[in-house]
């Protein structure tokens, strides 16, 4: 459910400098922002929900799903842009797409 999906972006969204205890600088809110965004403009066009999102120690956010077709993630690197990556059942290389929004 996205809702969940929201509810852990808006915990990310709260995370200060050092939020792992080895330093990491926490996610720019405008980035964690477009990532709230970003799932409910999934939600509205009725994807299926993320199974999980996180903060890298990049400071950047993923979206993860594993569904029968394959390895999905989007990496939201800036307010602007994100990384699509998508490995196929049984394959051993990614399609990789940027977009901005």
């Amino acid at each position: 459910m996205w809702k969940k999906v929201i509810d852990e972006l808006l915990r990310i969204r709260n995370l200060e400098d050092d939020w792992d205890r080895e330093g990491t600088e926490a996610p720019y809110p405008s980035l964690v922002d477009r990532a709230i965004t970003l799932a409910m403009d999934f939600e509205a066009l009725n994807n299926p929900p993320a199974e999980r999102v996180l903060v890298s120690v990049n400071g950047t956010i993923y979206f993860e799903w594993h569904t029968p077709a394959g390895y999905q993630e989007i990496e939201v690197t800036s307010p602007r842009n994100a990384e699509s990556r998508f490995v196929p059942i049984g394959s051993k290389s990614t399609i990789v797409e940027d977009f901005e929004f």
